[in-house]
């Protein structure tokens, strides 16, 4: 039995989810709230639909304390607003459906839900240290630095791993187009961005790096194309 929670403040619109849930094929528990504090009350779901734009709370804050408290938790936002899409990049999450195309967008939300533990496989990079190897998850890394001869690459566990590898090097080993050179000295993973100013970049740890003139409209561009994708990929508009 697959559990999901709904999580919308405005009545109808659970309602409607909820509707339409129950009628996909399958051994679903569907249960609504109004509220997170009444969703993480109830225990634990395998999915979760959670409304973007609420009255009285963050609908992606509160998606992000459902991650947070239920690893294995699947999101799912839902919103009538698409233009908030962007937004919900802060949060980890499966997919995004619009209110208006739920007898269309649900099904498919729910296959992708259930797929995702199978098809994640995690790309592995070697970090090659003075005297030993070190094994990180691309997505770990949050950025990487290069002063003097030596690469410093950040992870979002708090480590800073040294290697004599150039930040050339790491842009081949990379998924293609995670990553963007933002400084003659920073490599940065587009993940992990959070805001983008004129001669900045703040990541999601909170870190502030450079953004070079040389550098600033490749980096805008790659970054732009890297949102783009991934919303064709995640987002169900």
């Amino acid at each position: 039995m697959v559990r999901i929670a709904v999580l919308d403040d405005n009545e109808q619109s659970r309602n409607e989810l909820c509707d339409v849930l129950t009628r996909q094929p399958g051994e679903y528990q569907v249960e609504s709230f109004a509220s997170s504090k009444d969703l993480m009350a109830a225990g634990s779901f395998d999915i979760a639909f959670v409304d973007v734009v609420m009255k009285q709370e963050s609908g992606i804050d509160a998606a992000g304390e459902i991650a947070a408290e239920q690893p294995g938790c699947k999101i799912i936002f839902c919103t009538s607003f698409p233009e908030y899409a962007p937004d919900i990049y802060a949060v980890r999450h499966t997919c995004l459906v619009t209110k208006n195309r739920l007898e269309e967008l649900v099904p498919l939300a729910l296959r992708r839900a259930q797929a995702e533990d199978m098809e994640y496989k995690p790309k592995l990079l070697m970090i090659r240290q003075r005297s030993s190897i070190e094994i990180v998850e691309e997505a770990q890394i949050l950025y990487i630095e290069r002063s003097g001869r030596v690469s410093h690459v950040h992870t979002d566990d708090g480590r800073e791993l040294q290697s004599a590898d150039k930040l050339n090097l790491f842009l081949e080993k990379v998924t293609p187009d995670t990553f963007g050179r933002s400084h003659v000295s920073y490599i940065v993973n587009f993940a992990q961005v959070e805001h983008l100013g004129r001669d900045s970049v703040r990541l999601k740890s909170g870190a502030v790096l450079p953004v070079s003139r040389a550098y600033a409209k490749s980096f805008r561009q790659q970054l732009g194309a890297y949102i783009a994708q991934h919303s064709l990929n995640e987002a169900l508009v």
